[in-house]
């Protein structure tokens, strides 16, 4: 099947002048009146005349798209016509019947008076688009999948609520963490980072130091530097003493343990992890 290219704009003959081009007037005839009235030569005007009038009415259409509804044309199911600024689709066979005023025969197919866009809408190559949402614009959002939630990217997307649940697994303090005896990982005087989004509970023991007054110092790196949650001499008098440590360490921060004047190594050291 032949596609055929978008035709001229100029309208046949609409340079022609007065002398050369009359409207043709046996139009129900047809060319055929040439027989009785010029020997069956068409006379240049009337011809002029009918391809131009046939060429308007392809520009017609050009221009509208769909034709006005004309109250004596008989219009097939699925015809489409215009009333103004409004489309209708004929819904049944019929004849004379006014689209505004025949719901049983026509269906409104597009209010081109009612129509109107704003953002999120705009166009783009002619064509009406909808922008992507974000925290500072509406538009059209996309749900967060497996691979966002865990890498936390994409996150512009939403998330549902079994995505939710997924988070919160991922992030709630306590939540699918067990604790864990690291002494064996663990030096005095390093620090160590808390790698998981989640908030890390570290618990240390210190023994009896027999007197010798160990200075324990807990730092804890911040997002401007680093800060001292801990700083306490134990077994300064002249009994027996030892020490409990509990601290949380936030997500991403590191943390350090160091001791002091006398030096005693935990007898155990457990993270919630």
């Amino acid at each position: 099947m032949t596609i055929y290219a978008q035709p001229r704009s100029e309208i046949f003959a609409s340079n022609a002048p007065p002398s050369e081009i009359q409207p043709f007037q046996a139009w129900l005839r047809g060319l055929g009146i040439a027989f009785e009235e010029t020997n069956g030569f068409p006379e240049i005007t009337g011809l002029n005349g009918l391809f131009n009038a046939l060429n308007m009415y392809i520009k017609y259409l050009e221009q509208n798209g769909f034709a006005e509804w004309r109250g004596d044309l008989e219009y097939p199911v699925g015809a489409g016509v215009r009333v103004g600024l409004i489309w209708y689709r004929a819904k049944t066979q019929n004849t004379n019947k006014p689209p505004s005023n025949s719901q049983t025969d026509w269906e409104l197919f597009l209010n081109a008076s009612a129509l109107s866009y704003q953002e999120p809408l705009y166009i783009e190559d002619n064509i009406i688009k909808i922008r992507d949402a974000s925290q500072n614009q509406r538009g059209v959002a996309q749900f967060a999948n497996s691979n966002d939630i865990a890498n936390k990217s994409n996150i512009s997307r939403i998330v549902n609520p079994s995505g939710v649940a997924t988070i919160a697994q991922s992030t709630d303090f306590g939540v699918n963490q067990d604790w864990v005896n690291v002494a064996s990982q663990r030096s005095l005087g390093i620090f160590y980072q808390n790698l998981n989004d989640k908030p890390r509970e570290v618990q240390i023991d210190f023994p009896d130091s027999y007197g010798g007054q160990p200075r324990v110092v807990v730092t804890v790196t911040t997002a401007s530097g680093s800060v001292d949650i801990v700083d306490n001499t134990y077994d300064s008098g002249g009994g027996f003493g030892s020490l409990h440590l509990s601290f949380t360490v936030p997500p991403r921060r590191s943390y350090r343990v160091s001791v002091y004047n006398t030096i005693v190594q935990p007898n155990k050291w457990s993270e919630l992890i």
